[in-house]
């Protein structure tokens, strides 16, 4: 490997010795080469030797290191105990193949359940969102999950029967996203406002927080109405209405409900 400088300034040595040399360089550009600033660079170059190239400019050569030698006697490769990952045939002291396969749960994915260990998750379903098990825990997919909701009056459920009474639900975080069906086969002696009780999960406390959710119906009373429903802050209830009935929200109740009135209710709402 040669070392090349190129300079404009006179060099002054250089001090040799028997391990190298000892590099003064001063910037000469007053008449007479004397120096104006002395000393402006100082390098060793270690076991190197002075020779000058084809245009007479120095040059230092320096030798290449001298590589080392040795013995292999053995190669291994490991993983941690805990893993989806396992070795075989490891360490090779003669000769042979090391030989590395995994051992997951077919359908799962593989995540770090700490720093170190590569585990695998559980079957995930087909199709399904996939929810973070956040550190050290298996991803999971998220599955619609059933739940019954109560149609109450004035808060009771006297003589109330249905047709269809189902609610089905998937949680999504802190949101849950939710269907109801109600048909009823008899509305009862209960009177006052209706609320759907039994909800999945209680909704976000915050007192600037109403989730609405899209609603809609058939066979009710005389009246002339659009449904809606909402669900207040911290509580598992949601709250049936008429809608905007003279500019006020109007709450739905038994008089305007029939033995057969039907609700048909999707949405989402937050939870704490």
């Amino acid at each position: 490997m040669a070392l090349t400088f190129n300079y404009e300034a006179q060099l002054r040595g250089p001090y040799e010795s028997a391990q190298g040399f000892l590099i003064a360089q001063f910037q000469e550009w007053q008449a007479g080469f004397q120096p104006l600033n002395p000393l402006l660079g100082l390098a060793y170059i270690p076991n190197a030797t002075l020779t000058t190239d084809s245009a007479g400019n120095p040059q230092f050569t320096v030798p290449p290191p001298t590589p080392g030698t040795g013995t292999v006697t053995s190669i291994g490769v490991s993983v941690p105990a805990a893993s989806i990952l396992s070795v075989t045939n490891s360490p090779i002291t003669t000769s042979g193949i090391i030989a590395m396969a995994t051992s997951g749960t077919s359908g799962g994915v593989p995540y770090f359940s700490d720093s170190a260990t590569l585990s695998t998750s559980s079957a995930l379903t087909a199709n399904a969102p996939v929810l973070g098990g956040g550190a050290g825990g298996a991803p999971t997919t998220a599955a619609w999950s059933t739940f019954t909701p109560v149609l109450t009056f004035g808060g009771a459920t006297t003589g109330i029967t249905y047709t269809t009474q189902t609610g089905r639900y998937l949680k999504l975080g802190t949101w849950v996203h939710l269907q109801i069906a109600i048909v009823l086969s008899s509305k009862g002696s209960a009177t006052g406002s209706a609320t759907l009780t039994g909800l999945p999960a209680t909704s976000k406390n915050s007192t600037s927080y109403r989730a609405v959710l899209a609603t809609t119906g058939d066979t009710f009373g005389a009246s002339t109405f659009t449904p809606t429903t909402y669900i207040a802050p911290n509580g598992t209830t949601a709250t049936l209405t008429k809608g905007i009935v003279a500019g006020t929200l109007t709450a739905l109740a038994d008089t305007d409900c029939t033995n057969t009135t039907s609700l048909w209710i999707t949405g989402a709402y937050e939870t704490s």
